[in-house]
C-alpha cells in the first residue's frame, strides 16, 4: 500500500456568513488582473513542437526522452500552430486498437495508400527502436502513420473539421486573470503563450503553473484561506458521489471510464472502501507497453510499473490554505479527501476546483467570459523544425 500524505493540520475558522466569500474573492481577482503572463515566464524553458507529418512513433519516443505528456503541433502546409498532441490521444489509440482491430487495420491500410511519401518527415533511428518494442505488427504499422492522419480521423469522428484549425493561445501581455479564465471557460488544461510579432511559441501554461505563481506572490493570510474546503464547497464531497475502482478492474474498463467521463484520476479502493491507490491518465506513460499488449490486465498486475510515489490526501475539515499549499508543495493535480478515522474515500479536490472557486462570483459579461485567448498566430514565413 502506498503511503498517504496529508497537509499539516491547522485551525479552521467557522464560516458564519457565506455571503462574505464573494467579497473575500475580489482581492484575488484584482491580483490576477494586475499580473501579466510575461511576468512569470521562466528565463529558460523547453517547448516541444512536432510537425504534423512526423510519424506517430516519433511523438512517443520524444515523450519518453523528454518526460513530457504533450506537444504543440505545427502544420507546415499552412505555416501555423494547429493543436496539441497529448496522452489522451495515446489512450484513444489504445482503446480504438482493442475495441476494433479490424477497423484499425482498414484505417491503417487506407491511410498508407493515401500518404504522400514526399510530404512525410523522415523517422529517426530512435523512434524506430521505440516502435519496435510494440508487440503487435498492426500497432507498429499504425505508429508509422503521420500525426496528421490520426488528427484528421479524430476530428471527423467528432465533427470538428480538419486538424489544421487554429490553436487557442494567449499573448505574453495577457493578464493572469485572462489566462486562467481562458482555461476555465474553454475547459482546457494547457494554453500556449505565443509572441505575436515573431509568432514564437514561448511557453505552454497550465493551471498548476499559474497557481504556483499566484501562491508565490499572493499572501495567503486572508480569512478566506482559513475556512474549511467543506464550508466553502470547494471540491466534490461524499464518497457515494466519487467514482472509485477496485484493484481487480482492467485497464480497458478504467481507460474507457476515464475517456467517457473526462476524469483525470480515479481512487482505487479495497473491499472495505479504504483508499489504496490512485490512477491518473498520466500513468499510461509508465504502463504503455503492457497496455498495448493486453488491456485486460488489472491494476494490481501493473502497479509495479509506476513510480512508488505517495498518495496525497486531505480531509473535508482542512482549510483552503492548507489544501492549496499541499497541492503546490508537491506539484500534484488533485488530493483525495478521506475520512481520517478509516481512510475511506470522502471526496476529491483538484486544481481545477480551486480555479473555478476563484471565479465563482465573477460577474463579467458574456463577451469578457470568452476570455482573451487568440485564435492562433497568423501564418509564419519559416516553420520551426521539430524538436
Amino acid at each position: 500500500m502506498r503511503i498517504l500524505v496529508g497537509p499539516r493540520k491547522d485551525e479552521c475558522v467557522p464560516l458564519q456568513d457565506p455571503k462574505q466569500v464573494g467579497e473575500l474573492l475580489e482581492p484575488i481577482l484584482d491580483f490576477l488582473r494586475s499580473k501579466k503572463c510575461y511576468d512569470f515566464l521562466p528565463d529558460s524553458t523547453q517547448v516541444v513542437v512536432l510537425d504534423l507529418d512526423l510519424p506517430l512513433m516519433y511523438t512517443f519516443s520524444v515523450a519518453h526522452e523528454h518526460n513530457v505528456t504533450f506537444a504543440t503541433l505545427w502544420d507546415r502546409q499552412t505555416s501555423r500552430y494547429c493543436g496539441m498532441l497529448t496522452v489522451t490521444d495515446y489512450i484513444n489509440m489504445l482503446l480504438n486498437y482493442h475495441k476494433d482491430p479490424d477497423g484499425l487495420q482498414a484505417f491503417v491500410q487506407g491511410a498508407s495508400e493515401d500518404t504522400d511519401p514526399a510530404s512525410s518527415v523522415s523517422q529517426t533511428a530512435q523512434s524506430t527502436d521505440y516502435v519496435a518494442e510494440f508487440a503487435s505488427p498492426l500497432m507498429q504499422e499504425f505508429m508509422n502513420l503521420p500525426i496528421r492522419r490520426w488528427r484528421d480521423s479524430q476530428r471527423k469522428q467528432h465533427n470538428r473539421g480538419h486538424c489544421a484549425e487554429a490553436l487557442l493561445s494567449c499573448d505574453p501581455e495577457a493578464t493572469l486573470f485572462s489566462a486562467l479564465n481562458t482555461l476555465r471557460v474553454n475547459r482546457i488544461h494547457r494554453l500556449p503563450v505565443i509572441e505575436p510579432s515573431t509568432e514564437t511559441l514561448l511557453y505552454v501554461l497550465g493551471r498548476k503553473i499559474l497557481l504556483q505563481y499566484f501562491a508565490a506572490d499572493f499572501p495567503l493570510d486572508s480569512t478566506l484561506f482559513s475556512y474549511s474546503i467543506y464550508d466553502l464547497k470547494v471540491g466534490k464531497f461524499g464518497g457515494e458521489n466519487i467514482t472509485c475502482l477496485s484493484p481487480s478492474v482492467t485497464l480497458y474498463e478504467y481507460l474507457s471510464l476515464m475517456m467517457s467521463t473526462g476524469l483525470g484520476g480515479v481512487p482505487v479502493v479495497d473491499e472495505k472502501g479504504t483508499l489504496v491507490d490512485v490512477f491518473s491518465r498520466y500513468d499510461i506513460v509508465y504502463i504503455a507497453k503492457e497496455a498495448e499488449r493486453d488491456l485486460n490486465t488489472t491494476f494490481a498486475e501493473i502497479t509495479h510499473l509506476r513510480p512508488n510515489t505517495p498518495i496525497y490526501t486531505c480531509s473535508r475539515h482542512d482549510s483552503l490554505g492548507a489544501v492549496f499549499n499541499h497541492l503546490m508543495k508537491f506539484g500534484v493535480q488533485r488530493l483525495i479527501i478521506i475520512n481520517e478515522e478509516d481512510s475511506t474515500v470522502d471526496g476529491m479536490i483538484t486544481i481545477g476546483d480551486i480555479v473555478h472557486f476563484m471565479f465563482r462570483f465573477y460577474k463579467g459579461d458574456e463577451e469578457e467570459k470568452k476570455a482573451s485567448g487568440s485564435q492562433g498566430p497568423s501564418p509564419a514565413s519559416t516553420p520551426p523544425g521539430p524538436r
